[in-house]
């Protein structure tokens, strides 16, 4: 496959990638959410609607140091019009997770043990994506073709698991 269509493919596919995430928007099982954050309500009786740009609204129970965390960490997205990966309960459209993903182009993806490693233009750790990992290879394809095109990803990883989420970069830059 040619360098200029495997990148059109991968690109094609960056919404199937990550750990769960990526399905069409408003999938009724839809466990992965990342978009940018356009709105979140004021609390009321202890839930806040987050309303996404591409996707459906979610509730967040708030209340908790990390809930509340998770919101502030929502706001921000919100406020600087970056991405939030928001694992939520399919069932109920509750939040259960929030992070804070990584836009930026792909320096170099190396192999390394059980997986390769990933570094970022805008990050100065080694991100590590495990071929253990749901989503392995089309993840590789496309952190292999970002670092061809110069394209900007949306890297997303959790403690523990390390990288269990990219995405070509839909949301309008990188930094």
């Amino acid at each position: 496959m040619s360098g200029a269509r495997a990148i059109g493919v991968c690109l094609a596919c960056a919404w199937l990638v990550g750990c769960g995430g990526g399905e069409p928007l408003d999938h009724p099982d839809e466990s992965v959410i990342v978009d940018v954050v356009t709105a979140l309500s004021a609390p009321a009786a202890q839930l806040v609607t987050v309303s996404f740009r591409d996707h459906d609204p979610v509730t967040l129970e708030v209340g908790t140091p990390r809930a509340d965390v998770w919101r502030d960490m929502l706001d921000l997205g919100r406020q600087t019009a970056r991405p939030s990966y928001v694992e939520l309960d399919p069932g109920t459209r509750r939040v259960l997770d929030v992070e804070q993903p990584y836009v930026s182009p792909v320096v170099e993806v190396r192999p390394a043990q059980a997986g390769v490693e990933v570094l970022l233009v805008y990050s100065a750790a080694v991100h590590v994506l495990r071929e253990a990992q749901p989503g392995y290879q089309a993840m590789r394809a496309l952190l292999e073709a970002a670092v061809q095109s110069g394209a900007s990803v949306v890297l997303t990883e959790k403690d523990g698991l390390g990288v269990v989420d990219v995405r070509a970069d839909t949301f309008g830059g990188s930094g």
